[in-house]
């Protein structure tokens, strides 16, 4: 069983997503997990047309994916929740039009907050501080769930703001709280969420999140992703910096 993890996309989808067309056939991907965060980017939060582009995108992707019998999954990331519940931060687009349009779509594909696979536990931020999922976190998410979506998205810890020790699961900060604040329950982990130079490894908390640019549009990350292989963690490198700077030089953002 190979999986294929995507970390945050960020308003990216029609030129991230592309890059993983071949590689999923030439490696046999049986499974895809993405990372949560899939809307706001910095610069281009009220740029509406761009939301609704990103997000159709990404459905047809995913659409096209299951149809070629690849599971796709789809994790909660904190840029997301805003637009499922219409409480909206202050880096979220403020559309109620929006928002409906982008919960028919994420409930439509399925979203939950965690998953595991080969004994890794994956989820936008990580459990740290032996924080142990709830069961719902495991399942797909409705109308039901929205109130608990609110109080999960406010549970925000210091590294980020909040009054908490420690973030949660879609706040939990990779260098300040998931390292400092480990987990004996779940010692395997693998999040999105704080934005790295490359793939970053530390006692098995993997962190992936390489696909950030900074408050300039600038790339941070290389774009490395990983795929699980029954077990094993294998590092790929891919052409996101080309691709990325070319969108950015000829300024191809809608």
């Amino acid at each position: 069983m190979k999986t294929l993890v995507i970390p945050d996309l960020h308003l990216k989808q029609s030129f991230i997503l592309p890059i993983f067309d071949n590689l999923i056939k030439e490696s046999k991907v049986d499974k895809i997990v993405f990372l949560g965060d899939y809307f706001d980017e910095w610069l281009l939060t009220n740029n509406t047309d761009l939301y609704y582009q990103e997000i159709d995108y990404m459905y047809k992707w995913i659409i096209d994916k299951r149809a070629n019998n690849v599971d796709v999954r789809l994790l909660l990331g904190n840029h997301d929740i805003p637009y499922l519940t219409k409480y909206y931060r202050h880096y979220s687009h403020n559309n109620d039009k929006l928002s409906d349009y982008i919960k028919d779509k994420l409930f439509s594909l399925g979203i939950q907050i965690c998953i595991e696979i080969d004994n890794y536990l994956l989820s936008h931020g990580g459990y740290a501080n032996n924080s142990i999922p709830e069961d719902w976190h495991f399942k797909l998410l409705d109308e039901r769930d929205i109130n608990k979506l609110i109080i999960l998205e406010n549970n925000v810890g210091i590294s980020r703001g909040g009054t908490n020790l420690v973030g949660n699961v879609i706040w939990c900060d990779y260098d300040k709280d998931l390292l400092v604040y480990s987990n004996e329950y779940y010692p395997k982990q693998i999040v999105g969420h704080t934005p790295q130079r490359k793939v970053t490894n530390n006692n098995d908390y993997w962190c992936v999140d390489t696909f950030s640019l900074n408050s300039n549009l600038i790339p941070y990350g290389n774009g490395e992703i990983i795929i699980i292989d029954d077990g094993k963690i294998n590092v790929l490198k891919t052409n996101y910096l080309n691709i990325i700077n070319k969108v950015l030089n000829e300024n191809e953002f809608i």
